[in-house]
């Protein structure tokens, strides 16, 4: 009655509007009457003109609300139906995301409502007779789901409704009802995947995907009816073939021969015999290495590369289907593009002709959809036959908007100069060439022929240009590190000792914080960088490590420890490099205990003179759960004495940060029985545990903790110091202790009844 009176014609809900609060409200209430909140989101959406403009917060609440009201078998229509109409609108990108809460709604098993297969079948053929392309995209990710084993499987989700009991989702009670609900939704996709529109092509995606699955599981007849459809209705569809070849490769044993041979029938059926599907099948969507039929990769590569030839040589006998294929390659993604250009390049009787056709093919593209591989695999294998010829390729591609940036990877199949390197930095300064596209040059092998100084200059600019460029020079050099390190058991020599660059070494450093995560992510954006965010961190841990361990007796080292310390309290805030994270976290302590003299110099003086660097180190310097899993936290690299001397010269704010930092706990106080303060976190209560401040960061830190089996006896290994503190020489100390003792036997007392609690069941 409540419910009705809310969200009647005219009540306190039907305002025209409904902001987050209101679809917070609504997502409960539906769990009290479906039906009448059902209602009420209906007559909302009908005095909406426009609902995209009704907001992505309010949208996601509102699919919340219905996804309760689409759980029980009687409102699962009208659910699903405004789950639809809410997502029906705009332009569909981003589909899939947006598709979840109504998807979950259709898996075979686990399905997020009561409703059976007949009456999902039948309100998705309802769904299916709309016109309009965006919902057609969520129908389609919904029939896709009827197939999804996992189904949704939250820990929470919408059949638990209030406190009444749990509500149950719809299981299939038979094989065959399994199988006639599957069967449904594959033949429902397949018949859309017939069709010429955009939807249909989702479909194709969205069924190929699934159909190395569906014959795995015994739907080896919808799999034939579906391909057969559509092949007949003259489409193409490697997907499909692909997950057959891969049916073969990873499911021998699984399937019987029958099957077998029903699936080698298929591939037949989908191998193509036209030139351009040849291309399609064999260039642009190849089977993958892992759908490989031999065992061995070195045969399959061949096996592949022999049918690249073939296709090669196929595609030079008809000049003129060769010259319209070029612009299709180059540009989107093709897998194997690079491979057909070097093979176009080794086999053709007058390679250069095909020189000009291909360059114009690339610059004519469209900047966004641009695809060097071609043009580069070519010019590749043009090296090998007119070397002169492919060299003076190098300067067209310089100068040319459009080939520039396949300028490294060109340089680097036929081989790096001084010169190439030049021209590069200079295309780098102006634009043309983007810094990602450099990657090309990371390797040793590839530096290897320059001069030291070339490569040293190369790293200079790579360490100092951009976000996306330091980090490709921290992985130069380690992988100079790495080469250096490695027992070769070939006869290759890189030449690169990571000796030698020491002062591209320090300007890493030097440079470490200069950049944010926002500047790194934009120009990743931008470039479409495959550069790695957490591997160049381990990169840089690496190199500045095996600097600093060199001791401090050592030049470099120290202006190593010099430069990072600088880059640490001059860091850039919301660093792309995270220099005070757990991966870093063993430089730090690098820093402090071999070099306290020179780091924390510098960071104790920021800590102290700037509040929010001092929140940032306290939680880099204690990482309490750190220590408590038996690993010293950073801060105890610092020697005692050192830090509790600054203490002594920064008392207003020094004692308090080491407070909060320090474990409280000695390393025998990990074990029960030996429940003893950490001998520095003692002298520093002796000396100002009667300040106001270091007792309010002690409980700070007390109350701090990671993830335990019981917090009841994980603070009751506290009590045995606490009560030792009762005794303390310093009044303020006593009745401090004996105030926090109180307090904390008081939680552990509340922590064992929820624990009791739970474990009858009860919480």
């Amino acid at each position: 009655d409540v419910v009705k009176h809310v969200c009647r014609e005219g009540g306190p809900f039907d305002t025209g509007t409904v902001d987050n609060d209101r679809a917070e409200v609504l997502t409960c209430l539906a769990e009290v009457d479906a039906e009448v909140v059902a209602e009420y989101i209906e007559r909302f959406l009908d005095g909406h003109a426009d609902p995209s403009q009704i907001g992505d917060n309010v949208r996601h609440r509102l699919l919340s609300a219905l996804s309760r009201i689409a759980f029980p078998n009687a409102t699962f229509p009208a659910g699903a139906r405004l789950m639809l109409r809410l997502l029906g609108v705009g332009d569909g990108t981003d589909s899939e995301y947006l598709s979840r809460p109504f998807a979950a709604l259709f898996p075979a098993v686990s399905g997020a409502t009561e409703a059976d297969g007949n009456h999902r079948l039948r309100f998705l053929d309802e769904a299916i007779a709309t016109s309009d392309a965006t919902r057609m995209r969520h129908v389609v990710h919904a029939l896709a789901a009827g197939y999804d084993p996992a189904g949704d499987l939250r820990a929470v989700g919408p059949e638990v409704q209030g406190s009444r009991p749990t509500l149950d989702r719809w299981h299939p009670a038979t094989t065959n009802e399994l199988a006639e609900y599957i069967g449904g939704c594959v033949f429902r996709l397949a018949k859309l995947a017939s069709g010429n529109d955009e939807v249909s092509g989702i479909c194709r995606e969205k069924l190929g995907g699934l159909i190395g699955s569906l014959v795995g599981g015994g739907f080896i007849d919808c799999v034939e009816d579906a391909i057969r459809g559509v092949v007949g209705a003259g489409h193409r569809w490697t997907l499909a073939l692909r997950q057959l070849h891969g049916v073969l490769v990873h499911s021998p044993g699984s399937i019987d021969e029958a099957t077998t041979a029903r699936v080698r029938l298929l591939i037949d059926l989908l191998t193509p015999t036209d030139l351009n599907d040849r291309v399609r099948a064999l260039v642009t969507e190849p089977p993958m290495p892992h759908d490989r039929v031999t065992d061995s990769p070195s045969e399959h590569f061949a096996a592949s590369h022999a049918k690249i030839d073939a296709l090669s040589d196929e595609l030079l006998r008809t000049p003129e289907a060769l010259r319209e294929l070029l612009p299709k390659l180059s540009r989107g993604r093709h897998i194997h593009a690079g491979e057909l250009g070097k093979s176009i390049a080794k086999r053709a009787r007058s390679p250069l002709d095909w020189l000009d056709p291909i360059i114009e093919a690339v610059e004519h593209g469209p900047n966004a959809q641009r695809n060097h591989a071609l043009f580069v695999g070519f010019i590749a294998g043009l090296a090998g036959r007119h070397r002169a010829e492919a060299e003076a390729v190098k300067q067209r591609v310089i100068e040319s908007p459009g080939l520039a940036p396949a300028f490294p990877e060109v340089c680097r199949r036929i081989g790096l100069t001084s010169t190439d390197v030049a021209q590069g930095v200079e295309g780098l300064a102006r634009g043309t060439i983007p810094s990602s596209a450099l990657m090309s040059w990371m390797h040793p092998e590839t530096l290897h022929p320059l001069p030291r100084a070339t490569v040293a200059w190369l790293l200079d600019v790579l360490l100092d240009h951009d976000a996306i460029s330091f980090a490709i020079g921290v992985n130069t050099l380690w992988m100079m590190v790495r080469d250096n390190n490695r027992e070769r058991t070939d006869t290759r020599e890189t030449g690169l000792r990571i000796g030698d660059y020491r002062p591209q070494v320090l300007t890493m450093a030097r440079n470490a914080g200069r950049w944010s995560a926002r500047d790194f992510q934009a120009a990743a954006t931008t470039t479409g960088s495959r550069v790695s965010r957490r591997m160049t961190e381990w990169c840089f841990t690496q190199i500045v490590l095996r600097v600093l361990r060199k001791g401090r007796e050592d030049d470099h080292a120290r202006e190593t420890a010099l430069a990072f310390s600088k880059a640490l309290v001059h860091r850039h805030q919301g660093g792309w490099l995270d220099l005070c994270g757990r991966t870093l976290r063993p430089v730090l302590q690098e820093l402090l205990s071999g070099f306290p003299g020179i780091a924390w110099q510098l960071i104790g003086s920021s800590i102290v003179s700037r509040p929010r660097f001092a929140r940032l180190m306290a939680i880099s310097l204690g990482a309490r759960s750190v220590h408590d899993r038996g690993v010293d936290p950073p801060i105890l690299a610092l020697s005692g004495a050192t830090l509790l001397a600054w203490c002594d010269v920064n008392p207003d704010q020094a004692p308090a940060f080491a407070a909060r930092c320090l474990p409280i706990l000695s390393a025998a106080g990990r074990d029960a029985g030996h429940q003893h303060l950490h001998p520095v976190m003692s002298r520093l209560i002796d000396t100002f545990g009667g300040r106001a401040d270091v007792q309010e960061a002690f409980e700070g830190n007390l109350f701090t903790t990671g993830p335990v089996s019981s917090l009841a006896d994980h603070y009751a290994r506290y009590e045995a110091s606490l009560k030792l503190l009762q005794g303390h020489e310093t009044p303020a100390v006593r009745r401090w202790a004996r105030r926090l003792s109180r307090e904390l036997r008081q939680l552990i007392a509340r922590k064992r009844t929820d624990e009791e609690e739970r474990m009858a069941g009860l919480g």
